[in-house]
């Protein structure tokens, strides 16, 4: 029996590419069964919400922008819906 390969996966919970990679991670495990292994970690990639949206979305609609930009990327992707609250009206911190 040869050994897996091991991926080192690191993602975050609030990156919207993050969500949109999961289900081809999600496949790749599928379909790989035990000749893979992901050793998953969490990074704070988006960091803090609330100094990220004022520096880097302010001039672009602040969090209504943020969550059409959120919209438009996983918009081409059928596997990951996103939630229309997200960002309007529930924003994480």
């Amino acid at each position: 029996m040869s050994k897996p390969i091991i991926i080192d996966y690191y993602t975050d919970i609030l990156c919207v590419w993050a969500w949109i990679a999961q289900p081809r991670v999600d496949e790749l495990v599928k379909k790989l069964n035990d000749n893979i292994e992901i050793r998953y970690y969490y990074t704070d990639i988006f960091g803090y919400v609330a100094t990220k949206i004022k520096n880097q979305w302010s001039e672009k609609g602040g969090y209504t922008g943020f969550a059409q930009h959120v919209a438009n990327s996983a918009a081409d992707f059928d596997d990951t819906p996103t939630n229309t609250k997200i960002w309007h009206e529930v924003r994480p911190t």
